[in-house]
């Protein structure tokens, strides 16, 4: 489950406020990373909860998650455009100094803010960016290349696919 920052096996507020806070604490309180997060945080989770919040008890279930997802693929106007949403803000969230790149510096400190530890974030953008260690200081991915990893994050069958090391790696 994606933003499941407190490992509960479901997505509730609480996570998207922890999320918040590490935002606050890795970028500072006055940072426009914050300003960001605090504008758009509130709204995606109304917008998650309106649609994948099938029993109406403010938590996303597993189950809830996947048949969200599901109507995704099945290309429900609505839920792919929460998908998108939440892709441009984490873009945005990433991309520090707003270049339209997110380079390893700064997939690094997002990681951190999703609680993602610095050696697997190091590793996943290593094989995201086939970037040796000592080559990251060349390395980045545009928005393009996020939106394609994006997508297959949520979206591939390919246990390979690139994409499903974006929130970490998956073994």
């Amino acid at each position: 489950l994606i933003s499941d920052s407190n490992n509960s096996k479901e997505i509730d507020w609480s996570d998207f406020y922890l999320i918040t806070k590490r935002v606050g604490d890795l970028y500072g309180v006055d940072s426009e990373q914050m300003r960001l997060t605090r504008k758009r945080m509130q709204p995606l989770w109304d917008g998650l909860v309106e649609l994948a919040d099938l029993n109406k008890d403010e938590k996303i279930q597993l189950a809830e998650w996947v048949d969200f997802l599901k109507r995704c693929e099945n290309g429900q106007s609505a839920e792919m455009r929460w998908i998108q949403e939440y892709m441009n803000f984490i873009f945005q969230l990433f991309d520090v100094s707003c270049d339209g790149k997110i380079d390893f510096p700064e997939y690094i400190d997002g990681m951190k803010t999703y609680g993602v530890a610095e050696c697997t974030a190091r590793r996943a953008f290593s094989l995201i960016t086939d970037a040796c260690d000592h080559d990251h200081a060349k390395a980045f991915f545009d928005k393009a290349t996020f939106n394609n990893l994006w997508k297959q994050y949520f979206f591939s069958k390919d246990k390979l696919a690139t994409g499903n090391h974006l929130f970490g790696l998956v073994e």
